[in-house]
């Protein structure tokens, strides 16, 4: 007890005692929090990106300390700096070479430009990318060629399964699909002048485009004195012949048939072991021909007066077109009865796709029992 003092007064000493300590121990404590949570959290990568193509641009995204910097590196090595938001975000456009696997991890940077607390490592699989879609193209006829009035059949080549929308100036002359084997076709009318026809994918603004010269009707002038009669057209009376290949030739792909017929104008189907695949029309000069393409192995070809698919064999020859073996096709018999649209659902592909890949079909609304379908 100190003297001079009541024991009440000795109690309210002690106790201001225990207090100031107590303040004192909580100030130092209270310091020693804020100095703990003061120290800048290590920064992270956010999102649960996987994988990445080679060359194709990314944003890396994460959080950090706020106005602070981050650094990028890949492999160990750094490829750039971020600056850190307001609200603890950065971002950070990245581009890796690869393919292969690719370890990715951010670190602070400090004030003084010294490395700081990093990140986990993100783990990224680098794919090559796809390779590009073969571009539309139109193959025939070529840019400025002249052809007669009438029946004009484009052909081109792109994507398989691409819906193409044929153009006129801005009218639209219709639309057709682009086969498995990446070729199209469409039938148009062509009239006397310089008409450009341009074929887009659909939903597209422009595509490629070619312009030709319609020849006018000829018209017959009578002879004058002196004047010099014109060389009269061949009559085209000779029998429907093969002249290129040979039957029992190799050929390459996309390989040339030519031959000789009448009279001028007349048509003839292609059968392709076995299915109508294509015609040809016999022209002044009492030839005809084309080009074909019908994938690798031995393809029999037979040539019918084109409206009389049942009718005699004018030609045929067997040819081989060397190279890996394709898979077969899977076809189907037209019965009675049978539509379009129940034979496509029937084996689940869309009209547009059956049709595509039977050329043959000149009516959709009208196929006849007994025709081979190949399904795509």
């Amino acid at each position: 007890m100190i003297r001079g003092r009541s024991p009440a007064e000795v109690r309210a000493y002690d106790l201001f005692k225990f207090a100031v300590a107590l303040l004192l121990a909580l100030g130092v404590g209270g310091l020693w929090f804020v100095r703990q949570n003061d120290q800048p959290l290590p920064p992270s990568i956010v999102g649960s990106r996987s994988e990445a193509l080679a060359g194709v641009p990314f944003i890396l995204t994460g959080l950090g300390d706020p106005h602070g910097k981050v650094q990028v590196l890949v492999g160990g090595q750094p490829v750039g700096i971020a600056e850190v938001s307001a609200t603890g975000s950065w971002s950070f456009p990245l581009t890796l070479n690869g393919p292969g696997q690719e370890s990715i991890v951010v670190r602070t940077l400090k004030p003084d430009g010294s490395a700081g607390a990093a990140s986990e490592a993100l783990q990224l699989e680098v794919k090559a990318p796809p390779p590009p879609a073969p571009p539309l193209l139109i193959t025939s006829p070529p840019v400025g060629s002249l052809v007669k009035p009438g029946r004009l059949d484009l052909e081109g080549s792109g994507t398989p399964g691409d819906e193409l929308e044929v153009f006129i100036g801005a009218q639209s002359l219709g639309r057709t699909t682009i086969s498995a084997e990446g070729r199209w076709r469409f039938m148009v009318t062509a009239k006397a002048g310089t008409p450009r026809y341009e074929v887009r994918r659909v939903g597209e603004p422009v595509g490629p485009s070619v312009s030709v010269r319609v020849a006018e009707q000829p018209v017959e002038k009578p002879l004058t004195n002196n004047a010099i009669p014109p060389k009269p057209r061949a009559l085209c009376t000779g029998s429907f012949t093969v002249t290129a290949p040979q039957d029992g030739a190799t050929v390459s792909r996309n390989f040339r048939l030519t031959g000789t017929g009448g009279p001028e104008g007349s048509e003839y189907t292609v059968f392709i072991d076995g299915r109508p695949r294509w015609y040809v029309r016999v022209n002044n000069r009492c030839a005809w021909g084309m080009t074909s393409d019908p994938g690798v192995g031995t393809f029999r070809y037979e040539f019918r007066k084109r409206g009389d698919p049942s009718g005699p064999v004018l030609a045929a020859l067997t040819l081989t077109v060397p190279g890996a073996a394709q898979p077969p096709r899977q076809t189907y018999v037209v019965q009675e009865n049978d539509i379009l649209e129940r034979i496509a659902r029937r084996y689940g592909v869309s009209p547009k796709d059956l049709l595509a890949a039977n050329p043959q079909i000149e009516n959709p609304d009208q196929i006849l029992p007994g025709t081979r379908l190949v399904i795509p």
